[in-house]
């Protein structure tokens, strides 16, 4: 985006501090209205925006999963905004979570986190499971990618209960993954 990626980036986001020895300081969204203020059109178009980056082909099946716990919000939105844009699209969202509960569930680890074990609890409704073992497309959202670490850990143990997956899309506010 040229000279204007920092303008940008305030946009999106602001930082603050924590307690954590492990990243001393967070990434705070401006738009998924979670922690900051946000109108609902600017969520929306971050939705949009996200979404349309994603590639899909007709036959697509569309797995979707919004990453715990500031982006589950804005994994939806993905979500929808895919539905909106591909009307006959097949798709399902799940998100992960620090909170566990009974059931299956797929685990994983954020090793940068306060809290470093995440889990996708798997759906105990039929028609969600269906498109889980039908999908293959994954979509992973967040509202920031640092290292891309997470979402490896995630696709591994998801590829492995899932291997339907051909592709996975990476959607999220702001990337400072490097190349």
């Amino acid at each position: 985006v040229g000279g204007r990626s920092s303008e940008l980036l305030e946009e999106y986001c602001t930082f603050a501090a924590r307690d954590n020895a492990r990243r001393g300081f967070l990434f705070v969204s401006k738009v998924l209205g979670k922690h900051y203020p946000a109108r609902p059109m600017a969520m929306r178009c971050s939705h949009d925006l996200l979404a349309s980056f994603v590639q899909l082909a007709s036959d697509d099946n569309v797995a979707v999963v919004g990453m715990a716990e500031t982006a589950t919000g804005l994994g939806y939105g993905v979500s929808e905004s895919l539905v909106r844009s591909h009307p006959s699209l097949s798709a399902v969202f799940a998100h992960t979570t620090r909170y566990w509960m009974k059931g299956e569930v797929l685990t994983f680890e954020e090793s940068h986190s306060h809290a470093p074990s995440l889990c996708l609890h798997l759906p105990e409704n039929e028609e969600h499971t269906i498109k889980l073992n039908r999908a293959n497309v994954l979509v992973l959202v967040d509202d920031e990618l640092s290292t891309g670490e997470t979402f490896t850990n995630l696709v591994i143990a998801y590829k492995a209960r899932y291997p339907a997956i051909e592709r996975v899309h990476i959607a999220t506010l702001v990337d400072f993954s490097g190349e």
